[in-house]
């Protein structure tokens, strides 16, 4: 029998990137554009995925994954985000531009 809590996403998910969630107050279609906005700002390419729902990728220059970022809308206008950033220097790009446009009051967690 399996634990209820029991993480597996661990087996299933690239040992070289990191994820993150947290909620916002920020509806799903202004978050989303303010990625595009940043990403475009820093001109790297900001793909919106739509038979993934509301998700949208970021690649880099060279077209390496730089991150995906998907949104889910929950019920009294609260939108709950989850980042899969890559690994590299691309560390760097979510800590100090994107994930300060991203951050609301209601901020849960962090990459380190």
């Amino acid at each position: 029998m399996m634990r209820p809590r029991l993480d597996l996403s661990g087996l299933f998910v690239d040992a070289a990137s990191d994820r993150q969630r947290f909620a916002s107050v920020e509806p799903v279609d202004r978050i989303l554009d303010r990625v595009e906005e940043v990403g475009k700002g820093e001109g790297l390419v900001v793909t919106r995925e739509v038979e993934k729902g509301s998700a949208a990728v970021i690649d880099g220059r060279n077209g390496e994954f730089v991150l995906m970022l998907q949104v889910y809308q929950l019920t009294g206008g609260t939108s709950v985000v989850e980042v899969e950033v890559g690994g590299g220097a691309i560390g760097s790009f979510w800590n100090e531009t994107l994930r300060p446009v991203l951050s609301g009051p209601l901020h849960l967690g962090g990459l380190g």
